[in-house]
């Protein structure tokens, strides 16, 4: 699959093709006329007449992306886009399964229509999602035995990611493609659905919190291996901060959940010095430094 460039509307396709040609246009006005104040007034208006056309495409695709709904899967957490994936494809017409929440094998979804099954991965993400995700969904295909694989995001994809996609016939539905999907399909009105119906649930509020914390590591990991940077938002940053201190006190919560096997992180001294070991081990091998501030 060739990487996906953000489509124009065609109103800002038209806009710069007159923009390209207001100046031609003023310098032939000039050349039969001699008359500077006339070229210039013809190629200001056109250039004018160009950036209202871009002003007025601008809305459209804001208007399109209010009702495609994907606003609302911006406010999701990871595992609410899981779900609302399954309830959209499932009304597609789909047999939708989800995976565990730990040890998926790279998929968060396998759907199965006509015969044919895919894997499926869903990231929704803040910043670009790296090759990992890809690297992830094709060893998904060969644990489930897949025909296809999707990496499903809102956001967009590193050019690495989309080259290792196209090497191994995996697509990539980025952030345009999903949008297009859900407008098409009018999906807002699910995706609000499923976004109330995990609200007030205390079972999704702490898988939530306990795959976000998972998400956040998971990213970071997926920046240093392409020596990208990743740069956190206030919320990131202040839920990091957060984290922090919630170790440092030593209280049981979602900080504390091992994401490997959802065991109880606890403090426990090394050759090193103290790390937070997995109360499972030594069935579980998860660690974690200890963070000094």
């Amino acid at each position: 699959m060739k990487k996906s460039k953000k489509p124009k509307h065609f109103l800002s396709v038209i806009a710069n093709i007159i923009l390209r040609s207001s100046v031609l246009v003023g310098a032939w006005i000039f050349t039969t006329t001699l008359d500077v104040t006339t070229a210039a007034i013809a190629t200001f208006s056109m250039v004018g007449f160009a950036f209202l056309l871009v002003l007025i495409a601008n809305e459209l695709q804001n208007r399109k992306y209010i009702k495609s709904g994907l606003d609302v899967v911006d406010k999701m957490s990871g595992i609410e886009f899981e779900e609302f994936l399954l309830a959209h494809f499932n009304r597609l017409g789909y047999n939708v399964k989800l995976t565990p929440v730990t040890a998926d094998y790279g998929a968060d979804l396998i759907i199965e229509k006509g015969g044919i099954k895919t894997a499926v991965q869903a990231k929704r993400w803040k910043q670009k999602v790296g090759v990992e995700a890809v690297q992830q969904i094709i060893g998904a295909m060969g644990y489930y035995k897949t025909d296809n694989a999707i990496v499903v995001t809102n956001s967009f994809c590193s050019k690495n990611a989309y080259m290792l996609a196209n090497a191994n016939n995996v697509d990539i539905w980025n952030r345009d493609e999903l949008r297009a999907f859900m407008y098409k399909t009018n999906a807002k009105e699910l995706a609000i659905q499923v976004k109330e119906k995990t609200k007030n649930t205390p079972l999704f509020t702490q898988i939530n919190k306990q795959y976000d914390n998972k998400e956040i590591i998971t990213q970071d990991k997926e920046q240093v291996n392409n020596n990208e940077t990743l740069i956190q938002d206030k919320e990131q940053d202040n839920n990091n901060m957060s984290i922090i201190e919630q170790v440092k006190e030593k209280s049981v919560n979602y900080a504390d959940i091992c994401p490997k096997c959802s065991g109880e992180l606890i403090p426990k001294r090394g050759k090193y010095g103290k790390f937070l070991g997995c109360s499972a081990y030594p069935k579980c091998s998860f660690t974690r430094k200890i963070i000094s501030t």
